[in-house]
């Protein structure tokens, strides 16, 4: 029998795999979310389908695994001291390199890490791959070495066999980003790539919102009770996520006439000031929630029903982030018939195309002009088909057989 690991940011901490099946105890970010509900499929996929070839385990370096698979690219940290746990192992990786870049000086309370970020995020393909080496190269240079040069042993070493990526818009930005650096940019090009779009798990979904066990949370009655229309955001309180401009934004356009601004999101240990910031500007006013997810519920499924049952009560959702690789809250959004306002760089253009200005807003994150966008929403315009039609293009079953195909190529 071939046996495949499995790696997650969080594998022994938040996430599990024991006895052919999954568990997530508390985290909420996208790339885990994708290990739980991708995973979870994929083994479900192989007893459906009696397929006994094939093994899913936590990755651990002590097994004799056959294949390996990451749900994160900061595998390559470090990567020179315990590289030889690899050998013989063909490996494939989730290249969200995008939110790995930004880390570095995004979160960072900095005015030349904002300039930066601004910069960057203003200019074309060809640019941010030459901005992005140069920036990482000499303004994170040590930080940037631990991690390109593990990653060039990997490729070196032709560990890694293959990449999935969850847009066009990724793998192009990736691939670009090593542009100029022939020894990465020549070995990248001859491995398979394949793009592969995130999912949701629409059966948890249902099965979360029909359960009465949870609380019957006060906060969801007292938004409920509130007759101005409804602005949600989804996410963790991070710099990256521009939560501070959407405030700012919402008080200056008086915003709060007609709407109230929930945002619903949790602090993170690199970056605890952002969170003292935005409860210090949002302290005492009527027309903000600002809701630490913690303070209200302690484990996945808890989380995961409050978070939905606010996505219902919401008119619409926005995603003013600097940057968003891909977004579960967007799918999420468009499932709930929800209007979605997702700031450019995203790949929106990619993955709902017939939807834009319609359902789909853009909006620039360096200049909020939130008024104007949501004029142009018509909160009447509902479409019939449109749960239908992205729980099809995103369905985890489907989107997990790929994996598990996948798997079964390069094990």
């Amino acid at each position: 029998m071939k046996q495949v690991g499995i790696y997650c940011r969080t594998l022994n901490e938040n996430f599990f795999i024991q006895d052919d099946k999954v568990f997530v105890k508390k985290e909420l970010a996208g790339d885990v979310l994708q290990a739980y509900w991708i995973t979870k499929n994929i083994i479900q996929n192989m007893k459906d389908n009696n397929l006994e070839n094939l093994k899913i385990l936590p990755y651990d370096p002590n097994l004799a695994l056959n294949h390996f698979f990451g749900f994160y690219i900061h595998l390559f940290y470090n990567f020179k001291e315990y590289g030889y746990l690899y050998r013989g192992k063909s490996i494939g990786i989730t290249a969200n390199y995008t939110n790995f870049f930004f880390s570095k000086f995004i979160t960072s309370n900095s005015l030349l890490n904002i300039f930066l970020a601004k910069l960057f995020l203003k200019f074309n393909q060809n640019f941010i791959a030459f901005f992005s080496n140069f920036i990482n190269r000499y303004y994170f240079k040590k930080e940037f070495s631990k991690f390109i040069d593990g990653f060039l042993l990997a490729l070196k070493n032709d560990y890694i066999k293959y990449f999935v990526f969850n847009s066009n818009r990724e793998k192009d930005f990736f691939i670009n980003l090593f542009k100029l650096d022939k020894r990465v940019y020549e070995i990248l090009n001859k491995l398979d790539k394949y793009v592969i779009y995130n999912c949701l798990d629409f059966e948890e979904i249902n099965n979360i919102l029909l359960r009465n066990s949870f609380l019957n949370y006060r906060l969801l009655s007292d938004i409920a009770g509130i007759s101005k229309l409804k602005l949600l955001f989804v996410g963790r309180f991070d710099r990256i996520k521009n939560i501070l401009n959407l405030i700012k934004v919402y008080k200056k356009e008086r915003l709060y006439r007609d709407f109230i601004l929930v945002i619903l999101g949790y602090p993170v240990d690199y970056d605890l000031n952002y969170y003292k910031i935005l409860k210090d500007l949002t302290k005492d006013n009527k027309n903000i929630f600002l809701i630490n997810i913690n303070d209200f519920a302690n484990f996945y499924y808890e989380k995961r029903y409050l978070t939905l049952k606010l996505m219902g009560l919401s008119d619409i959702v926005i995603l003013p982030s600097l940057e968003e690789t891909f977004s579960l809250t967007a799918l999420e959004a468009l499932y709930f018939n929800k209007k979605l306002i997702i700031t450019q760089n995203s790949p929106y253009y990619e993955l709902y195309p017939d939807l834009i200005n319609i359902f789909v807003f853009p909006i620039d994150p360096f200049n909020l002009k939130l008024r104007e966008i949501l004029e142009k929403i018509n909160l009447n315009f509902s479409l019939q088909n449109l749960k239908d039609k992205i729980a099809s293009i995103f369905n985890c079953k489907e989107i997990a057989k790929r994996y598990l195909e996948i798997f079964q190529k390069y094990s």
